[in-house]
């Protein structure tokens, strides 16, 4: 009798401990959920005002519209901007894919001044990376 007793207790006690794993994984896991989603909402904020700055940049007609400021101004905007998408890859913790996705919207978000000699040029680049920026941050979306 002593015996079925100890294999009854010792089932329960197995059975308590496998539903507190469960537990502590379900946990686990919806602690993943809220900081990938906490990491995504702030990309696409960061986003956002890099965004801004492009549509703004594509919004001028002539180098005094963007007095007092200069292209390396919004250069450098858009560089701390990208340094912070960068950051953000530390919250993506064991998700590569969204690291990666992270890594590829900051490198998106770079203002390519190379080359760009004229006005027309500065505001097709602007232009284009908002779109660029606007399609990475839409994929982003989907790492939910």
């Amino acid at each position: 009798m002593g015996g079925l007793l100890a294999v009854g207790a010792t089932s329960y006690i197995a059975l308590m401990e496998r539903k507190r794993a469960d537990r502590s994984e379900e946990i686990q896991a919806d602690t993943e959920a809220v900081r990938r989603g906490a990491a995504i909402d702030e990309a696409q904020r960061i986003t956002g005002q890099i965004i801004d700055k492009y549509k703004a940049l594509a919004s001028v007609q002539t180098f005094e519209d963007m007095q007092p400021y200069d292209i390396n101004d919004y250069r450098k905007t858009i560089d701390v901007f990208r340094e912070q998408l960068v950051s953000l890859q530390g919250f993506a913790g064991a998700n590569a894919r969204l690291y990666v996705a992270l890594g590829d919207l900051s490198n998106s978000a770079q203002l390519v001044i190379a080359g760009v000699q004229t006005l027309g040029q500065y505001r097709f680049t602007a232009m284009t990376q908002a779109g660029l920026l606007k399609s990475k941050s839409d994929e982003l979306d989907r790492l939910r």
